[in-house]
């Protein structure tokens, strides 16, 4: 336990790439196990054959977390032997229960991460129309995946006067990207001979379910530990560079819009998607937290009791 928990540290310290990868790789097969192991509950099947779904969630999870990873150290936001972001993500994305299910959830995380680079190569560009519409695109991608999460086009107002000088053309080209894929998502159940149901608009209002159960009182402390991560990046951001600080800001406005989709849209709040909001940014955010100047132990035992709760996470349906 002593040398796993040193290894550990080597990934949150920077350290050896090769012994970070390979812990990152652990916690990934131990994932997969996990849900081959799960109790056979009906799901939404993706490609009807269940070994498969949880395969194709594992690998989506695993892609995410090294995209992320790589997207932070080729932008220079973290050092080359850093992986803890990468890390952190697929350790959250691993704590989502039934994981078979779950091929929207995590597709969207990584198309989150993927807009998020988007905005970023915008920065102080002119008259990128291209990259503009691409934004449209994956925002239309997003939104057909997971309708609840339609809040998050807001971020295009925000984004794109963060990144760079804007005329009204910035404004109107990702609405054609979104309506194109709308437009190609009713063609698509036009020939399957589906309802050709594009969006819905709906709005939840959010209620508190006091019942709490041992999963839900461990997930409230997961996202204690999230929103530390967060509130420690208010006390550098301002230090940061340009460059850097647009980037946190991107995704502390992603944050909100998230937080505004999951709990006023389209469906009631559950923890799968209480983590997909804040288990990316969080793990973004990390880096902060990490560098912040608390006491070694302190930080230790916080990294250790999220990876503890994370995998509580996963063996409570077990029993």
């Amino acid at each position: 336990m002593y040398y796993f928990w040193a290894m550990l540290n080597s990934i949150f310290r920077g350290g050896n790439r090769i012994i970070g990868y390979g812990i990152l790789s652990l916690i990934f097969l131990t994932g997969i196990l996990l849900s081959f192991l799960e109790p056979i509950v009906s799901y939404n099947s993706f490609t009807s054959v269940r070994w498969l779904d949880i395969t194709i969630v594992g690998l989506v999870s695993l892609f995410s977390g090294l995209f992320l990873n790589n997207f932070l150290i080729k932008n220079k936001f973290i050092g080359i032997n850093d992986i803890a972001p990468g890390f952190l993500l697929i350790l959250f994305l691993t704590g989502l229960p039934n994981q078979a299910s779950q091929v929207d959830v995590v597709t969207s995380v990584l198309l989150v991460i993927l807009l998020i680079r988007k905005f970023i190569s915008l920065h102080n560009t002119k008259n990128n129309f291209i990259s503009v519409f691409e934004i449209g695109l994956i925002l239309g991608v997003i939104i057909s995946i997971m309708p609840q999460l339609a809040g998050i086009v807001l971020l295009t107002i925000v984004g794109l006067t963060l990144v760079k000088t804007y005329s009204w053309r910035d404004f109107i080209i990702p609405i054609v990207g979104v309506s194109f894929i709308m437009f190609l998502k009713g063609v698509f159940n036009f020939l399957l001979d589906q309802p050709i149901d594009l969006f819905t608009l709906k709005f939840y209002k959010p209620t508190l379910n006091p019942n709490m159960n041992i999963s839900q009182l461990i997930l409230s402390g997961i996202t204690a530990i999230e929103f530390l991560f967060i509130y420690k990046l208010f006390y550098i951001i301002e230090s940061k560079n340009i460059r850097e600080r647009v980037h946190y800001w991107l995704w502390i406005w992603l944050s909100i819009f998230l937080l505004f989709s999951i709990l006023f849209m389209q469906s009631p709040v559950n923890k799968v998607e209480l983590i997909l909001l804040i288990g990316l940014p969080a793990s973004v955010f990390s880096k902060e937290f990490l560098d912040a100047p608390i006491k070694t132990w302190r930080k230790d035992l916080t990294l250790f009791i999220l990876i503890l709760s994370m995998l509580a996470l996963r063996i409570i349906p077990f029993f």
